[in-house]
């Protein structure tokens, strides 16, 4: 075909004034009315079908290598290469097709298909009725779609893709931010660079993640995954069906999690984390308080800084921990170690050490409960009291030390010698008359005066199927419902177990495990294993400490290689191991610990008694002696020289005490002098921490020939 331009005869339609005039006014109503506002009024429609009634127009070609064709209401080819097809069909420029009724394609190698389809962009394609392709390169599918933004892309019926680059695949489907894209019918992503996929999704924020239906992604650098999942705050993310991170870089795992405070996380079916810098991980665990953690289900942490670990434990003490199966912290500053464990509101700065264990005083180490006290599996009170004995104690050296029954004992036998001496004296005045008969009597007759001390990937984490439990870590496990594995390796079997640390074992129903290698066996039920290899084989053990071992039931191991092989009872180190137990209050109740001043105390005031009841009988026999005078002052001389040095004694292992304490960095070598009724004694010690809460000391104190040492350990809680 020669490159001619060629001119058909024009039917008079096309010269019809009022044709021109309404195919000026519908380009005019196109241009200012783009995409899905300009379709022309059913009154206009009907004004263009009278005018054009029965007039049969040729194609109109006026550029090189245009074409026109026969149709109803006739096309305008009017450019280089261009193609108008259909009844008004308008190709303005060059490389255009315009292929339908009142179709336009007026951008450089533009396409428009379909009834008032409009291609303005350079580049562009529209196809569908009423389709719109308005940016350079962009490209519009659809009924009612429309591509406003250079190289934008809408496919679908009414979609929009308003921003540059970008994309919207589905009915009613909205790309309005700069390189946004929304996939899905009538999801929408305003943000730029965000991204919507599925019904009704919102993507809002910049650079933010909507996936899921009804899903939302409001906030900054946000993520939103799953049926109607909200993530509304700044670098937050949402994660499961009706899951919520509002606050700033927050985030939410699982059904109903919400992840409200600031650098909060929750994970776990409706867990909650609401305090600042919160972490709530189990299914319903709840972390309110500021730079509080929950671990476990149905845990909660509403004080401050508070932490809980276990099935229902809770800590609403500020800077309160509670660990183990229902433990509560209520006290501020207070701790609960064990299952069924509790301080109460009252009880700062208290602990309760084991399984059952209850503190309501203040400033109290509580290894026991009493018949007043509350139990919490049936929130009444405890049917019968329980103590346990504190075991593999040092000897008490400051006056705040806890004393040993061997130290008690150690009185009890020099309380004896004082008596005994007594007796003896009664004995060389057995052939006396019968006046020194009656003072033999009499001096026979003193009590003795007793202190009864007596302490008895591919490594994918798994939860068992509709449980509710939280697994986090490679190979982490639970076996049980509201179960809760956190940690690589770790493993929690049965209902409502906690095991946090890698390779944390809890193999007994309602236990918990923290630390690395942690183990609790499978006869160990309520149990509690705290530090590094700790271990409990027994029910309603408590082990807190690196390698700290329960082998017997409801019993404490509290330290680092202690341990409890016996029921009832709580050790604080080992046979080869022992530790003093420092700054012990003064016990009130019977079943109270006692402390080394209680003990000075009882022994100075059973000398006290001895000497003035002795002094009192030798006067008394003094009148009735006679020559015997001297020798029986003499006896009691030495007695009071035997009490004098004991005392010197007391005074100096107190001095050398008061100097050990406190001792940091090497340790401290301390000496002591004391000084009674002209005797004199000395007291060497050495006291050293281990660590940064356990101290070690031991000493020694002589005068004349009476001697006495010890050893003792503590930690502080």
């Amino acid at each position: 075909m020669n490159r001619t331009t060629h001119h058909l005869t024009a039917s008079p339609a096309r010269h019809n004034p009022l044709t021109v005039a309404l195919m000026r006014a519908m380009r005019t109503t196109n241009e200012a009315y783009p995409a899905r506002h300009h379709r022309l009024s059913t009154f206009a429609l009907s004004i263009v079908a009278l005018a054009c009634a029965g007039a049969i127009a040729p194609a109109f070609a006026t550029c090189t290598n245009s074409s026109g064709s026969y149709n109803a209401g006739g096309g305008a080819a009017n450019c280089t290469y261009t193609s108008a097809i259909g009844g008004l069909a308008l190709a303005t420029s060059d490389y255009g097709t315009a292929l339908g009724a009142l179709s336009t394609a007026s951008g450089d190698y533009s396409s428009a298909f379909g009834v008032f389809s409009d291609a303005s962009g350079n580049s562009s394609m529209a196809a569908g009725h009423n389709a719109a392709s308005q940016g350079d390169f962009s490209i519009a599918f659809g009924n009612g779609s429309f591509a406003q933004g250079n190289s934008s892309s809408a496919f679908g019926d009414a979609s929009a893709a308003i921003g540059d680059n970008s994309s919207a695949y589905g009915t009613q489907s909205q790309a309005n931010g700069t390189s946004s894209s929304a996939y899905g019918n009538t999801s929408i992503a305003s943000g730029s660079h965000s991204s919507a996929y599925g019904y009704l999704s919102t993507a809002s924020g910049a650079s933010s993640s909507a996936v899921g239906d009804s899903s939302i992604a409001s906030g900054l650098n946000s993520s939103a995954f799953g049926v109607f999942s909200t993530a509304s705050g700044v670098n937050s993310n949402a994660v499961g069906h009706l899951s919520k991170a509002s606050g700033i870089a927050s985030n939410a795992y699982g059904f109903g999690s919400q992840a409200t405070g600031d650098n909060s996380s929750a994970m776990g079916d409706s867990s909650l984390a609401s305090g600042v810098t919160s972490n709530a991980y189990g299914s319903h665990s709840s972390a309110s308080g500021a730079g509080s953690n929950a671990y476990g289900a149905n845990s909660s942490a509403a004080g401050g800084y508070s932490s809980s670990f276990g099935f229902y434990s809770s800590a609403s003490g500020s800077y309160s921990s509670a660990y183990g199966h229902v433990s509560t912290a209520a006290g501020n500053n207070s701790d609960a170690l064990g299952a069924f464990s509790t301080t109460l509101a009252g009880a700062g700065s208290s602990v309760a050490l084991g399984a059952y264990s209850t503190a309501t005083t203040a400033n109290t180490v509580s290894v026991g409960h009493t018949t007043t006290d509350i139990d919490p599996s049936t929130h009444s009170a405890y049917s019968s009291a329980l103590t346990r004995r504190i075991v593999n104690v040092g000897d008490g050296i400051a006056a705040s030390d806890a004393a040993t029954k061997g130290q008690l004992d150690l009185v009890n036998t020099q309380v004896s010698s004082n008596t005994q001496a007594i007796t003896q004296i009664d004995g060389r005045v057995t052939t006396i008359e019968s006046k020194i008969g009656n003072l033999q009597q009499n001096t026979a007759q003193l009590d003795y005066v007793t202190v009864d001390g007596k302490g008895d990937g591919t490594d994918k984490a798994t939860v068992i199927s509709s449980s509710r439990g939280v697994a986090i870590g490679s190979n982490a496990k639970t076996g049980g419902d509201h179960g809760t594995a956190i940690g690589g390796d770790s493993y929690a079997a049965g209902p409502n177990d906690t095991a946090l640390g890698g390779n944390a074992k809890v193999n007994a129903d309602g236990s918990t495990a923290v630390g690395a290698n942690t183990a609790i066996a499978a006869t160990a039920t309520n149990a509690v294993a705290m530090g590094e290899s700790a271990s409990v084989t027994a029910a309603s053990g408590t082990a807190v400490g690196q390698r700290a071992s329960v082998t017997a039931a409801n019993a404490v191991a509290l330290g680092q290689g202690a341990v409890a092989d016996q029921a009832n009872t709580v050790s604080v180190g080992s046979a080869s191991q022992q530790r003093r137990v420092v700054n012990v209050a003064a016990g009130t109740a019977a079943t109270d610990a006692v402390n080394k001043g209680q003990l000075d105390a009882g022994v100075q005031l059973a000398i006290d008694q001895g000497k003035a009841y002795t002094n009192q009988s030798v006067a008394n026999a003094g009148q009735q002696l006679g020559q015997f005078r001297d020798q029986v002052n003499d006896r009691f001389r030495q007695v009071d020289q035997r009490m004098d040095r004991l005392g010197a004694m007391g005074a100096a292992s107190t001095q050398m005490a008061i100097n050990a304490a406190g001792a940091t960095g090497s340790g401290r070598i301390a000496a002591g002098v004391g000084f009674q009724g002209g005797k004199t004694a000395l007291s060497v010690g050495y006291a050293a921490p281990l660590g940064t809460r356990a101290h070690i000391s031991f000493g020694a104190t002589a005068s004349g020939s009476d001697a006495s040492g010890g050893i003792g350990f503590g930690v502080d809680l």
